[in-house]
């Protein structure tokens, strides 16, 4: 994906995931449709940012889950406020619902307004959830609005 965070000079900040879980318990999954999965959560981070922003992969582990969090800020050009609006939170799940009506051919997106609803359809296939929510910086000196969208899978999906 260098390609496509070259087009806003933007990076990719990679966490790393505790393994205390991790050795115990496994997950199965399909490596094709996860990839779809989080190359659709990474461009769209990459559409709403702006210029030279970095967006974040986060890890959580717990006994019974793994979530991974795509954590970005939102460019001021969207004219959305800071981050999305609450009562879009749901519907941007929503086949063909889109917040903007810009193009991002640069971004080899289609923009129909499904990319997300397949997001969810994936996820829930393989007994997870995917949530998205706006949530404060307060690292710097200055509180930062960004966008979280976290998929959450459970370990009991190695067995199905």
């Amino acid at each position: 994906m260098n390609h496509l965070l070259k087009i806003k000079n933007q990076r990719i900040q990679l966490g790393s995931l505790e393994e205390r879980f991790s050795e115990k318990t496994k997950l199965s999954w399909n490596r094709e449709l996860f990839r779809k999965v989080f190359s659709e959560l990474l461009v769209n981070a990459m559409k709403f940012s702006p210029e030279s922003s970095a967006i974040f992969i986060l890890f959580q582990s717990d006994q019974e889950s793994l979530s991974v969090s795509i954590v970005n800020s939102v460019a001021g050009d969207l004219k959305m406020g800071v981050g999305i609006p609450n009562e879009y939170l749901d519907l941007v799940f929503e086949p063909f619902f889109r917040l903007t009506k810009n193009l991002y051919e640069k971004h080899e997106s289609l923009d129909f307004g499904i990319g997300l609803s397949l997001v969810r359809e994936t996820i829930q296939k393989f007994g997870g959830t995917v949530v998205v929510k706006n949530i404060n910086d307060h690292l710097g000196d200055v509180v930062l609005p960004k966008v979280e969208f976290k998929v959450t899978l459970p370990y009991s999906s190695s067995e199905k």
